[in-house]
């Protein structure tokens, strides 16, 4: 108790592969646009956001985006005691659910 912990997935895989095996999985077209940094501040600010706020989701995405949050380490296995699921198989457990988001149902 009281200690705290990084978790990553067992697979490091940029938002741009993400979005190709979502698509795979999905059998529809599924894309990553990567939204300029200035036009989603003006546009989280033009929704009424806080400036500390839109700076923190900005240097978060910052920091994921350079390669930063790719790491990928053995805690969540120790935690769960076995390992765990890679995303391919995430995506085929739960297509459904994306499937269904897609089409609002």
């Amino acid at each position: 108790m009281g200690k705290t912990y990084e978790l990553n997935g067992p697979e490091a895989v940029t938002y741009a592969e993400l979005a190709q095996r979502i698509a795979r999985v999905c059998d529809r077209p599924v894309k990553f646009v990567d939204i300029p940094e200035a036009a989603q501040r003006t546009s989280m600010l033009a929704l009424g956001m806080p400036e500390w706020q839109v700076d923190a989701l900005l240097d978060l995405q910052r920091y994921y985006t350079n390669g930063q949050g790719g790491e990928v380490t053995e805690v969540l296995a120790q935690l769960l005691g076995r390992p765990p699921l890679k995303l391919d198989s995430f995506l085929k457990e739960f297509q459904d659910s994306f499937r269904n988001s897609a089409t609002g149902a």
